[in-house]
């Protein structure tokens, strides 16, 4: 009888301690790099609530080559540089307090997620529920530095017999313009019967213009020399060719 009981306690024990191992155990998390996940023959692993990674994995994922220094037990990437169980990494000139240092864990090297994918100019994103982290490559918007310039004629006029025209330059650039070096500008005209003519056509050179990104700056320019045409109904212009500086 007492052997009976005694089998059954040793049963009853072994299933407790089974079952305790099966709801205990929980699904390492997971890495994605630009949506793929990392794929690593190796478990990622949380330790003081940080996730450290593979070495190689990582390294390999991010497209970076990868030196490990047996004697100082050190991993050397680019500019980064990290030491087993050491809690003060380098980045450039710059030394960074870490929170779980690089470790050996069952006899492989395993580094910090975040630090070394910021070190990266990633972005981090952790999901504690989904015990997911996501690294992403920022998305940098190109801004080209460049001179852009829009010009239009507002009015085409005769003052006192001499021709004249109110223009505007509109810099639509990020750079500042100083000076319009030279545009060449044609005026044309049209009568009452649709008959066209070119009554002008010049070249204006150094006008000052100053012009701060976004801003516009008013010129009249003056045509010497063109006969006034009395019949004129129409005005038209073109700017064809510019320089800035």
């Amino acid at each position: 009888m007492k052997g009976k009981k005694f089998i059954a306690l040793t049963m009853l024990l072994f299933f407790t301690l089974l079952g305790s191992n099966f709801v205990g155990a929980v699904e390492p998390p997971k890495v994605f790099i630009d949506g793929e996940e990392l794929v690593s023959d190796l478990p990622i692993v949380i330790e003081d609530n940080r996730t450290l990674v593979p070495m190689r994995a990582i390294f390999e994922a991010l497209e970076q080559n990868v030196e490990w220094n047996n004697e100082e037990r050190s991993v050397t990437s680019g500019s980064i540089w990290l030491q087993i169980d050491n809690a003060v990494a380098v980045v450039g000139d710059e030394r960074v307090e870490l929170d779980v240092p690089a470790r050996i864990i069952q006899d492989s090297t395993y580094v910090p997620l975040r630090f070394i994918a910021q070190s990266l100019d990633k972005d981090v994103f952790w999901d504690g529920a989904e015990r997911r982290a996501d690294i992403n490559s920022k998305i940098l918007e190109e801004v080209i530095a460049e001179q852009l310039m829009e010009f239009e004629i507002d009015k085409v006029y005769y003052d006192e017999g001499i021709l004249k025209a109110d223009g505007t330059f509109h810099n639509v650039g990020s750079l500042y313009i100083n000076n319009v070096q030279y545009i060449d500008v044609l005026i044309h005209m049209a009568n009452e019967e649709e008959e066209q003519a070119v009554v002008a056509d010049h070249r204006f050179e150094n006008i000052p213009v100053e012009l701060e990104a976004g801003a516009k700056s008013s010129f009249v320019f003056i045509f010497a020399g063109v006969p006034e045409y009395e019949d004129a109904v129409y005005w038209g212009f073109d700017a064809y060719d510019w320089e800035l500086e």
